[in-house]
């Protein structure tokens, strides 16, 4: 008989979203057309797709996954009381501090594809210093990494409130060979079969609530978490079944949650046509300027000047993102 397995895992991003379409904006993973770089200015072509969700940034790259967490800075404006340009000021220049986490898919095949599902119905255009202008980019619904392993599979896509990955084992695959080193974590540790996972900002704890076989979840399935280190893998006994699916859930607990930790922050402006197009206008921290300088495991502050640009975008009559537009660059903007 022939073995498919078909395992889905759960690394799923609770975080709110705060941006200005936060209601509206179909999310999805972003291709890099030249548009990723650092805050020195620096580009990487190595950067297929990412993706945000608040002030968290998803890099997608052959083999790993660059995670960028932030945690706002904070400071009493209570000074610019009554001086509304003031404190509009001061709030926009407040920076960030982020810490970088990389899952790599140890011992990976190099050359597994990053193939893409179906488009969302909207472009984004980027007009940015340093960069040429960069019209139509796209954005999907999900990216799967094909045969990261032989015959497996990697998915990720969105779902509310954030990010997740299924791993799919096709015939012939071996469910030891899912290694996934999580580089950077201060800490890792199994309790009751729920993994338990520390940064600096932020605490990740993923368990299997739910293991079936063939399809049918009155076929409960045993699969244990294997951990080695910082990298953890999966076992189950049992192999004569066509299909295998485990449906973990991640929480993520966050140290500081506000509006000004990521995305486009809530200082915006609108304006309506006699269509009913809605046209928003504003400054946001721009997730393809955010690619970390530090390594994983490494943190540092992050001014808002390296970051933010303005964006323009209009949506129509129901509300649904057509266009994005960024403009802006490495240096700070003001803005009206």
């Amino acid at each position: 008989m022939k073995t498919l397995l078909a395992i889905t895992l759960a690394f799923t991003f609770l975080i709110v979203h705060s941006a200005a379409f936060s209601e509206s904006d179909p999310t999805g993973f972003t291709e890099n057309r030249g548009q990723v770089m650092d805050a020195a200015n620096h580009f990487h072509p190595d950067v297929k797709y990412y993706t945000q969700s608040a002030g968290d940034v998803m890099f997608f790259e052959p083999g790993r996954v660059v995670c960028v967490f932030s945690k706002p800075e904070t400071k009493d404006l209570s000074e610019y009381a009554g001086n509304q340009k003031a404190y509009d000021s001061a709030y926009v220049r407040l920076g960030k501090y982020i810490q970088r986490m990389d899952i790599e898919f140890a011992g990976s095949n190099t050359n597994a594809e990053i193939i893409t599902g179906e488009s969302t119905p909207y472009i984004t255009n980027f007009f940015l210093n340093g960069r040429e202008d960069i019209r139509g980019v796209r954005t999907f619904k999900t990216i799967t990494y094909k045969n990261i392993y032989d015959n497996i599979d990697i998915v990720f896509y969105h779902i509310s409130g954030g990010v997740k990955y299924d791993i799919v084992l096709h015939s012939g695959a071996r469910i030891e060979d899912v290694k996934i080193r999580y580089n950077g974590a201060e800490e890792i540790n199994l309790k009751d079969q729920a993994l338990h996972i520390k940064t600096l900002y932020k605490e990740l704890t993923e368990d299997i609530p739910l293991a079936f076989y063939d399809g049918d979840k009155s076929r409960t399935a045993e699969v244990n978490y294997v951990v080695n280190g910082n990298t953890i893998g999966f076992t189950t006994a049992k192999s004569d079944y066509t299909s295998l699916t485990i449906d973990p859930v991640l929480v993520w607990a966050t140290f500081f949650e506000t509006a000004t930790s990521g995305g486009c922050i809530d200082y915006d402006h609108n304006i309506a046509d006699a269509d009913g197009n809605l046209y928003i206008y504003g400054r946001c921290d721009n997730s393809a300027n955010n690619y970390p300088l530090v390594n994983p495991g490494g943190s540092a502050y992050q001014q808002s000047a390296t970051t933010n640009d303005i964006y323009l975008a209009k949506f129509n009559s129901s509300r649904t993102l057509v266009w994005a537009t960024y403009f802006g660059g490495s240096d700070d903007l003001d803005w009206a």
